[in-house]
């Protein structure tokens, strides 16, 4: 009955060296441990183990090595030795089954250090700014290197001019609030509304250096019939009020009553020179 007991001990070592690809001659028990110890490198800690890693786990167990002593010469947890062992002997291999994606390439601290920096955003309302494309680009570098020589005095005879409209009640965009969660009906959070918006008009203005021109209030929509009116009311009269016969510029944007027929002849009409703007 001894005989076949040695059998066995030989027959492990010989399984143990062929799981973890080793060709040697079988050995006793203790002589084939302490050769194992030196040839071994610790595994550093890592999220999955290797086919390679997972034989040598399973060749140490079968060369009665101890769970507990499995993971400290493996550097692993003492559950990732007893699993990998407890696989290999209901399924006779250490293969990883197939999965229904690609592994996540992430580890737990990644993920933790990514879900910070998520957290640190917040929703905001976009900004909305004219849409600048790249012909507007170069339109917007050549004039400014057609004016990069102009002196104070040749900007002292620009008048500018401009509309804006102004609601009577609230503002037409997002109102923004701070407050706290439960505060969302607060006096202070709210923005009362009223039918119809509340009202608002419309006025344009101008000015140059010399000072602030009239502000005359639009009625309805701008047009290029009332944008004329304007035009030969108050643009004409502050004009020759602020420079007399010295040669100046009038500027206004590229909307579409500034720049249409009646309007472009006008400026033919009365010799008023209209200052190029990319707008």
């Amino acid at each position: 009955m001894g005989h076949p007991s040695k059998s066995r001990k030989v027959d492990n070592t010989a399984d143990t060296c062929a799981i973890i690809g080793i060709t040697c001659q079988p050995y006793p028990i203790n002589t084939l441990w302490s050769r194992l110890e030196l040839f071994f490198v610790k595994m550093p800690p890592r999220e999955e183990l290797s086919e390679f890693e997972k034989g040598v786990l399973v060749g140490l167990h079968l060369a009665k090595v101890s769970i507990k002593e499995i993971s400290r010469l493996r550097n692993c947890s003492k559950s990732t030795v007893a699993r990998v062992v407890c696989r290999y002997k209901t399924e006779g291999h250490c293969q990883n089954k197939p999965r229904s994606g690609r592994p996540t390439v992430l580890t737990s601290r990644d993920r933790r250090v990514l879900g910070r920096e998520i957290r640190s955003y917040t929703g905001r309302s976009a900004a909305h700014k004219p849409l600048i494309t790249k012909t507007y680009k170069k339109a917007l570098l050549r004039w400014a290197k057609d004016h990069r020589t102009w002196t104070l005095d040749d900007w002292k005879r620009v008048l500018w001019s401009d509309e804006s409209r102004f609601t009577l009640f609230r503002s037409d965009g997002r109102a923004w609030v701070w407050r706290l969660p439960g505060e969302r009906l607060l006096p202070e959070c709210v923005v009362p509304t009223v039918k119809f918006g509340g009202g608002g008009l419309m006025v344009w203005a101008c000015f140059s250096w010399y000072g602030a021109g009239p502000l005359v209030k639009v009625d309805g929509a701008m047009n290029a019939d009332r944008y004329c009116d304007i035009l030969d009311n108050h643009v004409l009269p502050t004009l020759w009020a602020t420079y007399g016969m010295d040669d100046c510029w009038y500027q206004d944007e590229n909307a579409t009553c500034h720049v249409a027929r009646r309007t472009l002849a006008w400026y033919v009409k009365n010799n008023v020179k209209r200052m190029e703007w990319q707008a």
